[in-house]
């Protein structure tokens, strides 16, 4: 296993403006455990103070002993960086500065990033809890490319419910593990790494192009995270369905067809529906359904 550096130099954005940096690997050698896998989290944010400390907090208070964490921040502006720097002795590594994108600002964190295995639990989602890490580590094989368990989806304060999303590269639609839920080989992730051409399915992009490289996703029972509904991708748009088609052809035969014709005999009359109910009555109906 690599050894993580000492210090991280000062650099430079493109605008000329210094990058803000700080947590514990700077000016100091962390001793890792080098019969347990190193695992990175690295959690992505931009101007959410309401929600970063819980992320952060679930994260630091994990019973695993070999986290590496790493904050990558895109310049916030209301507060959240004084957040992270409140919690700076528990964070590996922080930094601070505009980025081009959620994926660019993923990116960043894949380069930072020195373990044997990777996850993204950005601002305000969390780990399931403070034992996920602890469990899921003895399931981490290097024969895999991902090793992926279960999300607990939040509706609101009443209503969640869990789902295995398996992955599926075949028929009418596609699947794959959520990357919250999902510990990704880190060898693999730096030569991959999202396309950052993608807004919204730059995480589906990634997952098929691991299957195309041959890689296996490993499936486990456990719960790995629990996810706030009213994240960024967690609508439908044009977008994010011509996103879903531009990453679906590379597996799919004439996936553009069969994405359209899915999206509008079961997606979208399912969302004005939702549309019609109660936001009570549609997150107990959302809890319920098995797909």
């Amino acid at each position: 296993m690599s050894s993580a550096p000492s210090a991280v130099a000062p650099q430079t954005q493109s605008t000329g403006k210094p990058r803000l940096q700080g947590g514990r690997r700077i000016g100091e050698t962390r001793q890792w455990d080098s019969d347990k896998p190193r695992i990175t989290v690295v959690t992505v944010v931009f101007n959410c103070v309401e929600s970063i400390e819980h992320t952060i907090l679930n994260i630091i208070g994990q019973s695993y002993s070999n986290i590496e964490y790493i904050v990558v921040d895109g310049g916030s502006t209301d507060g959240t960086l004084e957040v992270i720097k409140k919690y700076e002795t528990h964070i590996d590594l922080w930094i601070s500065e505009k980025d081009k994108g959620i994926y660019n600002a993923m990116n960043k964190g894949i380069d930072l990033s020195t373990g044997d295995w990777i996850n993204f639990m950005n601002a305000g989602d969390h780990f399931h809890s403070s034992k996920t890490v602890e469990q899921v580590a003895p399931h981490l094989d290097n024969r895999y490319g991902v090793v992926a368990g279960a999300v607990r989806y939040i509706y609101d304060e009443n209503n969640a419910r869990i789902k295995h999303m398996r992955p599926k590269f075949t028929g009418f639609y596609l699947e794959v593990p959520h990357h919250q839920a999902s510990f990704i080989n880190n060898r693999l992730m730096k030569h991959h790494k999202y396309d950052e051409s993608f807004r919204i399915r730059g995480d589906l992009n990634f997952m098929i192009a691991l299957h195309a490289d041959g890689q296996e996703i490993s499936m486990i029972d456990e719960v790995i995270c629990d996810v706030d509904t009213n994240g960024v991708s967690s609508g439908l748009s044009k977008v994010h369905v011509s996103e879903e088609i531009r990453a679906g052809k590379l597996v799919i035969k004439n996936y553009g067809v069969k994405c359209i014709a899915y999206h509008a005999a079961h997606v979208i009359p399912r969302l004005l529906l939702r549309k019609m109910l109660p936001k009570r009555v549609e997150s107990k109906v959302r809890s319920l359904i098995k797909r």
